[in-house]
């Protein structure tokens, strides 16, 4: 019973069954059933794509809202360092991405052309409505609307972006994760029967040891520049981060790991106010793990779809649209991704089945991403007290 309930509440164990028993047994699986799971995925993703606006929205609106009740230089602050510290982290991961094809041996997958799996029925939208529902546009709205109605203080606005919230939390957490293996079923079924799982299941294995690699080595640098690269001290600060990851690497939680992180934040920087006031305000927006993962898994992505590595020009389009929707990403298993997905077809090509891979490539990566974004947030802390600690509390001293 024990197992039972342990295999229905973890996505990634879920997704690594439904893989190994499409790899082992999908020759013997029917074209028809194949073509109906995919018309499904399909099915999934077009309605996420027409709620995606609402709960981008949702989210950024809430968060302004939220950050209305500090001081406004201090948010200023924060914001403008949550979006620095992404977009350093996406640049090291496009820089950093030369190495997926030299080290991992990652190389475009030849599908089988007679072997194409269709979808049997596509949701017939209207064009006015996908004008009208465009997640820049969610955006958009979010920021006016958080800043507007917040400086003018309007009377239940807390109220108001807590049943938004909670509406896009509900579709997030009750609609669409129950629901999250059927998307990625159709997907994998479409890879295996097109020849391309076999090739995939080899590939990535290295593929997660790069992104692991490269998330490790530059959060340790950044604990290493807050220590002000005194040994003694980055050791403490990794002593003192123990608890909050190890919470992480077991839940797979960054919000059940969030007490632990406050202890770590507290003791690594001496500074309470600072701690308690960055701690649960970037819990869920700096996730500074997932601006080195997704972008590698994005990439990697379309290198096995023949895309290749985009040009600079064309990643720092991306780079600036995805710095924004960080404010946006919800805590639920997949979501970096699933939020990016108009972004990532938009902008770099992404076809469903493209957005289908990364997206179980992200989850089964979930275990270490989060541990990641955990040792992020308390680096994080650490180099925001070291800037920040005199002018917001008066004081910035060593961990101890």
């Amino acid at each position: 019973m024990n197992i039972l309930r342990k295999f229905s509440s973890s996505l990634p164990l879920q997704l690594i069954t439904m893989i190994l028993v499409i790899f082992l047994a999908g020759d013997h699986i029917p074209v028809g059933i194949k073509e109906f799971f995919y018309t499904i995925s399909v099915l999934i993703k077009d309605l996420l794509v027409l709620a995606l606006p609402y709960i981008i929205f949702a989210y950024l609106f809430s968060t302004l809202v939220a950050l209305q009740n500090g001081a406004i230089l201090f948010v200023i602050s924060l914001v403008s360092c949550v979006v620095f510290m992404n977009f350093m982290g996406l640049n090291i991961a496009y820089f950093a991405s030369s190495l997926l094809t030299e080290m991992s041996g990652l190389a475009p997958v030849e599908s089988d052309p007679s072997r194409v799996l269709m979808a049997m029925w596509k949701l017939p939208v209207p064009e006015f409505v996908k004008a009208i529902l465009k997640n820049e546009h969610g955006l958009i709205l979010g920021v006016l609307s958080g800043i507007g109605l917040g400086y003018l203080n309007v009377n239940g606005l807390k109220e108001i972006s807590d049943r938004l919230k909670s509406g896009a939390a509900f579709i997030l957490n009750k609609m669409f994760i129950p629901v999250v293996p059927f998307f990625i079923l159709g997907f994998i079924l479409k890879m295996e029967h097109e020849g391309t799982l076999t090739y995939v299941l080899k590939q990535y294995g290295p593929v997660y040891l790069l992104i692991a690699a490269v998330q490790l080595i530059y959060l340790l640098s950044l604990f290493a520049i807050g220590a002000k690269l005194n040994p003694k001290t980055w050791l403490t600060y990794l002593r003192n981060m123990l608890p909050p990851v190890i919470t992480g690497v077991s839940t797979m939680s960054s919000a059940a790991a969030l007490p632990f992180s406050l202890t770590a934040a507290e003791q690594n920087t001496q500074n309470p106010l600072i701690a308690r006031s960055v701690i649960p305000a970037t819990v869920n927006m700096n996730l500074m793990g997932d601006s080195i993962g997704a972008p590698l898994m994005i990439i990697a992505t379309m290198v096995t779809f023949g895309l290749g590595t985009p040009s600079y020009g064309l990643f720092l389009v991306f780079a600036l649209w995805y710095v924004m929707y960080m404010f946006t990403v919800a805590a639920v298993p997949g979501a970096t991704i699933l939020v990016m997905t108009p972004l990532i077809e938009k902008v770099l090509g992404f076809n469903p089945e493209m957005v289908g891979l990364a997206t179980a490539l992200y989850i089964l990566y979930d275990a270490i991403g989060t541990t990641m974004n955990v040792l992020g947030n308390g680096a994080f802390v650490v180099l925001f007290n070291r800037i920040f600690g005199k002018m917001f509390s008066g004081k910035t001293v060593e961990a101890k």
